[in-house]
């Protein structure tokens, strides 16, 4: 996170004010499909520039600074396992974190291939991703996937507090 989301993490502002929306771990190829099919909603729901981080929020709690990115080149990072990789950091449990300019929702992913991650020995290299922000973003995100992930809904105030590694 930036100082700006981890001050509305902590009073429950938006994009943290209602809910999150959790991908259970997906192997590499199932996990690219997912991502691609949530970036394909969030990309009609805000079109505009993106901002990407790197969010250390699950490992220590550092925060860092957005930079700017774009729809393009977030989906020339999913075209494969290795541009995925790539576009994210081998860091234990950093998310790449992406979100619009207006901050309404916060999109994030976390790539690895330490089988130790994620308590998935023997799997393949694989992720987990969480979408944060209005309901309505959430259940077409949801629709979209469909059965591709098992996802879980939870309070964003409570996931991010029980996820916090600071």
């Amino acid at each position: 996170m930036d100082g700006i989301f981890d001050e509305r993490w902590r009073v429950g502002a938006p994009p943290f004010s209602g809910q999150t929306l959790e991908a259970e771990y997906l192997p590499g190829p199932r996990l690219r499909m997912a991502l691609a099919a949530a970036v394909r909603v969030l990309e009609r729901d805000r079109p505009g520039p993106l901002w990407k981080l790197f969010d250390w929020h699950e490992h220590d709690g550092y925060r860092t600074s957005p930079a700017r990115t774009s729809w393009a080149e977030l989906r020339a990072a999913l075209a494969s396992d290795e541009t995925l990789f790539a576009y994210a950091t081998d860091d234990t449990f950093v998310r790449v974190g992406i979100f619009p300019d207006d901050r309404v929702w916060y999109f994030r992913f976390c790539v690895t291939s330490d089988p130790d991650d994620f308590d998935r020995k023997g799997q393949l290299p694989g992720g987990v991703f969480d979408l944060s922000g209005p309901a309505r973003a959430l259940d077409d995100v949801e629709r979209e996937i469909a059965g591709a992930a098992v996802l879980l809904r939870s309070s964003s105030t409570d996931f991010f507090r029980s996820a916090w590694g600071g």
